[in-house]
């Protein structure tokens, strides 16, 4: 359109009182030809009949900073009578409603202010600000976007888009819109803090550690910068590194609750539970409302302190509602541990049941592929084959790893940590190598297919092996123990690959097996989402020990077997009969295990606040308390309780 066919039509506009269209008309004149004298004196006489007088203006908005929303909606209602076309009036009003909570008049006043001027990113960034508020996060990218139209070099607008991602959980997109805010703006804390958190839920932690060291550099007393950095330490096992963050993120902010709570929680991991409650005594003295997660560290340090009633008191005056998500069922567990210890066995139980019904309902669970987990264990249990294949030796110039194993909560973590003591043992605690062996060799096929590898496939297994185990032990002086009680339903293809393997078993009785995995609030994975059911689990034990007995007659394994029972009541006997199984020289410090435990740092196994205090027998027969709970499982079992020598 030619600019003289412009300018008539904009007249036209006029004529006919369409001010806005011959505004918008004048306005696209002067983005093309920013020195036509007609559009430039037409839109200024337009601007006097349709906007009110600056000073107006102003008065709305230093009422607005003062919070006086309610006369702001009074006096831009009048002002709006006489100038209905005032953009920027009816944003302002738009403001002040959404200030009120008046959503509905919040987003038509927005609506109206973009109707009159479309092209104002402000005012499309205003209303994306409203829905985002409210959150109407698909709405408010929307919005965001089309104010990019106006405004593509906004860095605000771009993080806006962020986080409405992040919310929404779409985090890669989050991920990219950080990053191009930081590309026109790269000295943003609050941005690279974010970036962080999103990077973080990836799993991508080296990325995130160095987001937040960014943002710290740019600004030191940043706290919640300061506190994610120490969460990165955490998960990495860099323990005095979160704990030297957190605590100096509460220098910073005293009245930080944020940090007092995750720093409770490493002292507790850590097995440090009197300095735990020191920090609770600091949180009670420096915040006005305790929250209610360090309300449960309190509960939890006067449980681990044996003074279960105190616990109990503590925990009730909990409001569970109002603790974190995430630990609803570390506190549930709590109240039916301390109801446990106080003889309350049927409040007991029904706390567990809870807990366990709450982890079934949680979105993890759902994302795991649980049932098919345990249909697998059960077909490997039930297609023992009934051919023999005679098994060679494939050579290997590398020391063969010893395998202690056992179903969960049977004593493991208890022996692995007792053999640490050890001078020439390196414990390798619950990783990956077997299965990864599983993954990459054997795939989806039954466990006993792994009798068929060949010998290149066996070479290959190996080097899987071998290649992960160098990432957790560069000793090859040392025996290598690799501690996975689940590889108890790997055995064959162990064996496979390791033919000369030895074997520790670690056995408990059955009904306290099961219970005491029922009992436990596991982190939860394909495996672990099982032991939420006691007839699973019982089903889950059937399977495995089926699978392992029948490997050992199979093969002829070297087994030792180890009961939790005998180790409770006589120690340096059974420790030593291990020792020369190992064919090892025996050590008296293996008898100091609670040294050996507490000088590990982090114990990742759900006995860790357990292997540091003296034997106890409590949990020996503790089945026999809720027996009447577990009469199905028991009748599951019973052939196992025999063959391990227990009573029925």
């Amino acid at each position: 359109m030619k600019i003289d066919q412009a300018l008539r039509q904009a007249e036209k506009a006029k004529s006919k009182r369409n001010l806005s269209k011959a505004i918008n008309i004048y306005k696209k004149i002067l983005a093309k030809f920013p020195n036509n004298t007609i559009a430039r004196v037409g839109l200024a006489e337009l601007a006097r009949i349709t906007q009110p007088h600056p000073t107006e203006v102003q008065h709305l908005i230093r009422l607005m900073q003062n919070g006086e929303f309610k006369l702001v909606a009074q006096l831009g209602a009048a002002i709006t009578q006489r100038y209905p076309n005032a953009a920027v009036i009816h944003n302002i009003l738009g403001a002040s409603f959404a200030s009120m909570q008046q959503g509905e008049k919040a987003e038509k006043s927005y609506k109206r202010a973009i109707s009159l001027d479309p092209t104002n990113a402000d005012f499309h960034s205003n209303l994306a600000q409203y829905y985002q508020h409210a959150n109407n996060h698909n709405q408010a990218i929307q919005s965001y976007k089309t104010a990019l139209q106006f405004a593509p070099y906004d860095p605000k607008l771009y993080y806006n888009l962020g986080l409405s991602y992040q919310i929404l959980g779409q985090v890669g997109e989050a991920i990219s819109f950080y990053e191009k805010t930081l590309n026109l703006n790269p000295e943003l804390p609050e941005v690279l803090n974010n970036l962080g958190v999103a990077q973080q839920i990836e799993g991508n932690l080296d990325a995130a550690c160095e987001s937040y060291l960014k943002s710290l550099k740019l600004k030191a007393d940043y706290v919640e910068a300061r506190n994610n950095l120490g969460t990165i330490y955490n998960l990495q096992d860099k323990h005095e590194l979160a704990k030297d963050c957190f605590e100096t993120a509460i220098k910073h902010n005293a009245n930080y609750a944020q940090a007092y709570t995750n720093l409770c929680e490493l002292l507790e991991k850590l097995n440090r539970p009197k300095e735990m409650l020191d920090i609770v005594k600091s949180a009670k003295k420096q915040l006005k409302l305790l929250p209610p997660d360090i309300c449960y560290f309190e509960a939890l340090g006067a449980f681990r302190q044996k003074n279960f009633s105190q616990a109990s008191k503590l925990i009730s005056t909990i409001n569970v509602n109002k603790i974190s998500s995430h630990r609803i069922t570390s506190f549930l567990h709590l109240s039916a541990q301390i109801a446990h210890n106080l003889g309350h066995f049927d409040q007991a139980f029904d706390l567990f049941k809870h807990m366990n019904d709450q982890l079934k309902q949680s979105a993890e669970y759902r994302k795991l592929d649980v049932d098919g987990f345990f249909q697998r264990i059960k077909q490997d249990s039930k297609n023992i084959p009934s051919f023999y294949v005679n098994i060679l030796n494939v050579q290997n110039d590398r020391p063969t790893p010893v395998f202690l194993i056992g179903f969960p909560r049977s004593g493991t973590t208890l022996l692995d940590t007792i053999l640490l003591g050890h001078s020439q043992i390196s414990i390798i605690e619950e990783q990956n190598m077997v299965p990864q062996m599983e993954s990459l060799i054997l795939r989806t096929a039954n466990i006993w297919d792994a009798e068929l590898l060949g010998d290149d496939e066996v070479r290959q297994a190996r080097k899987v092996y071998y290649d992960i185990l160098s990432l957790h032990e560069r000793d090859k002086t040392k025996m290598v123990i690799d501690k996975m009680p689940l590889n108890i339903t790997k055995v064959p293809l162990i064996h496979r690959v390791f033919p000369n393997a030895r074997y520790i078993l670690a056995l408990r009785h059955p009904l306290d097996t099961i219970l005491s995995c029922w009992m436990q609030n596991f982190a939860l994975n394909s495996a672990m989402g099982n032991m939420l059911d006691l007839t699973r689990i019982a089903q889950f034990y059937e399977f495995s020990m089926q699978i392992f007995e029948s490997a050992t007659t199979r093969y002829g394994l070297n087994v030792h077997r180890v009961r939790y029972e005998d180790l409770l009541s006589d120690l340096e006997s059974q420790v030593r009969s291990v020792i020369d199984f190992l064919e090892l020289e025996w050590q008296d410090n293996l008898l100091d295990y609670q040294t050996t435990a507490m000088g590990r740092g982090r114990i990742h196994t759900p006995s860790y606040s357990q292997v540091v205090e003296p034997l106890y027998t409590s949990a020996t027969d503790r089945w026999r308390k809720y027996s009447h709970h577990l009469v199905k499982e028991r009748a599951l079992v019973s052939k196992w309780i025999k063959a391990h020598g227990y009573s029925d």
